[in-house]
Parts: C-alpha cells; sequence; structure tokens
C-alpha cells in the first residue's frame, strides 16, 4: 500500500510492477545525471564569469593606458622634436608674430600638441623674438604633409559655409 501512494505504483505481485519501477529507477537516475550536469556548468559560468570581468579589467587599464599614451596631447614641456615640427610649420606658412596663427593647422602637424597649446608656444615663441632659423629646411615631405593639412583644413571650412544670397 505504501507503494501505491507514493509513486503510483501498482502492488508487487501485479506484472507491470517490475516495469514501472525501473521506469522510476531510471527516471531519478537521470534527474540526478542532469543535476550534476547542470551544477557544473554553473561552476564553469561562475569560473568564466570571472575570467570574464578580469579580462574585462585588465582590457579597460589597457585602453585607459592607450588612450592617455596616443590621444591626450602631451603636458608640460615641448620635445626638441615638437619644437622642430612647430618652426617648420610656423616657417612654412610665413608668421611673424603670434597674432592670426592657425593653430589648428600646426597642432594638425605637430600631431601631439592640441590647438590652445600650440596658441600658447607661439605666444612664448614669438615673444623671445627669436628669428627664424634658417638652417632648419623644410623637407618635401614636410612640404607635402603641411599641404595636405591645409587642404583639409580648406575642404572642411569652405563646406561648412553658408551663401546667404
Amino acid at each position: 500500500m505504501e507503494y501505491q501512494r507514493f509513486y503510483d505504483l501498482p502492488s508487487p505481485l501485479c506484472p507491470d510492477f517490475k516495469q514501472k519501477a525501473s521506469n522510476i529507477y531510471m527516471n531519478q537516475k537521470r534527474l540526478l545525471y542532469i543535476l550534476n550536469q547542470n551544477n557544473i556548468n554553473r561552476e564553469e559560468i561562475d569560473s568564466s564569469q570571472d575570467i570574464l570581468k578580469c579580462q574585462n579589467e585588465q582590457l579597460n587599464e589597457n585602453k585607459i593606458k592607450v588612450n592617455c599614451d596616443e590621444t591626450s596631447p602631451q603636458k608640460r614641456y615641448w620635445t626638441d622634436v615638437e619644437c622642430i615640427a612647430f618652426k617648420k610649420a610656423i616657417k612654412y606658412f610665413g608668421y611673424t608674430t603670434a597674432r592670426g596663427i592657425n593653430t589648428l593647422l600646426i597642432s594638425a602637424f605637430v600631431g601631439t600638441r592640441t590647438p590652445t597649446q600650440v596658441r600658447s608656444h607661439a605666444q612664448k615663441y614669438f615673444m623671445k623674438e627669436k628669428p627664424f632659423d634658417m638652417e632648419l629646411k623644410l623637407s618635401e615631405k614636410d612640404i607635402e604633409k603641411l599641404e595636405l593639412i591645409q587642404k583639409k583644413n580648406y575642404l572642411r571650412t569652405s563646406c561648412t559655409r553658408i551663401d546667404v544670397s
């Protein structure tokens, strides 16, 4: 009678008893296997999430380092390479004072400084009244780069102008 209540089994003397009992046993065994696999999968997911979280943190740290190195302009002192690039741009455009210089073009040519930093550097440079360095020669590569920057700037500004007439 106890068998009948819990598993809805016929009496043990019935011919169907053995078949139904073995089906119940196999179902429980399969269920235990599935639960065990489920636990294993959960542990793998948890460990994978931990690994992924750790990798994301490392990636974010690397992005911050890369962004700091590549995209943000330098601070403080200008390097010799930057000064030479600045002087080449000044010479190419023929500037003699800090007034009216196109800091955007010079910034693009220097490559590591913002227009604001270029403006500040130009003010200090022209306050010292350094004569042009006649020994400083512009290479063909420098001239091509400056012309390309100048063309890009012209195209950008001419496309944004609106005729009012």
